[in-house]
Parts: C-alpha cells; sequence; structure tokens
C-alpha cells in the first residue's frame, strides 16, 4: 500500500509539472511569472547530496541563506511568492561540491496546493517550507508549517 501511496503521490506531483512556471536552462532551475504563492517540490535521485543555491545575477549578495541541501532520496519543498528564482545544483563528491546539471539529479515540479494558509504570515515571503523530507512527509512538513492541503 505504502509502494501505491507513493507512486500515485509522484504521478499527481510531477505531472503537474506541465503547468508549473519552471523552466531548465543552462542547467538551472528557473522559477519566473509567480502570480500567487506556489510550492515546488525538489526530490534528489540520487545517491549523494545535491545542493540547490540561488543565483541572482543583478544582485549577487542575496544569495546567502538561500541554499538547501538536499540528501540522497529526499525533497525541499520552495514556497515563491514573487519571482524570478534562479536555482543552481551541486552535487558532493569526496567532500567537494561539483556544479552539475539538475535536470539529471532533480526531479522538480509544482505541489498541487489550493493555496490556502492559517497564516497570512506565509502569503508574504518565499522560503523554504520543507527540506530533507521524505516525498512521503511532504503533506506533513507542509501542515506544521500551517499550509492547509
Amino acid at each position: 500500500m505504502k509502494y501505491l501511496i507513493k507512486t500515485v503521490f509522484f504521478f499527481f506531483l510531477f505531472t503537474t509539472a506541465a503547468y508549473a512556471t519552471v523552466t531548465q536552462q543552462s542547467g538551472k532551475i528557473i522559477i519566473e511569472n509567480v502570480s500567487s504563492p506556489e510550492l515546488y517540490a525538489f526530490c534528489n535521485q540520487k545517491n549523494s547530496t545535491i545542493v540547490l543555491d540561488r543565483v541572482d545575477f543583478e544582485n549577487p549578495g542575496v544569495q546567502a541563506g538561500w541554499s538547501s541541501s538536499v540528501p540522497a532520496h529526499m525533497c525541499s519543498v520552495f514556497l515563491a511568492n514573487t519571482s524570478p528564482y534562479t536555482f543552481a545544483c551541486s552535487e558532493e563528491a569526496a567532500g567537494v561540491f561539483n556544479e552539475v546539471d539538475c535536470k539529471t539529479v532533480l526531479l522538480t515540479g509544482r505541489f498541487p496546493w489550493g493555496g490556502q494558509a492559517k497564516s497570512k504570515e506565509i502569503d508574504a515571503v518565499s522560503y523554504w517550507i520543507a527540506e530533507a523530507v521524505t516525498s512521503d512527509e511532504i503533506p506533513i512538513a507542509l501542515r506544521q508549517r500551517g499550509l492547509d492541503l
């Protein structure tokens, strides 16, 4: 039963990617045209840690604090209230991180969410709302952060 639930979750999560405002260019993930809060899941498909780093070409100083370390076979979920956001991926190998093409290491998709939050503060900012969770734990983590699914 657990396998069936996980399969249905991934089918629903990642088949919605066609409607998401996520594109990939030069190996990076770009979230753009966000008009209302949207959730994006990034699930690591590798046996090593992947780090998602925010890339801001116009103001590199705003990159600080925008990284998410995604352990092997785990996920992180980003709540985007504004755009654009560009993320680069780095893979850990023997303690060294090398930039890699995001589409080769991550499953990326818009998480289906009705936009209902218990707190209006959630509607005001963009941030990593869940990190280093399994795909099964994503709904639980989102509810713990005040999102009604």
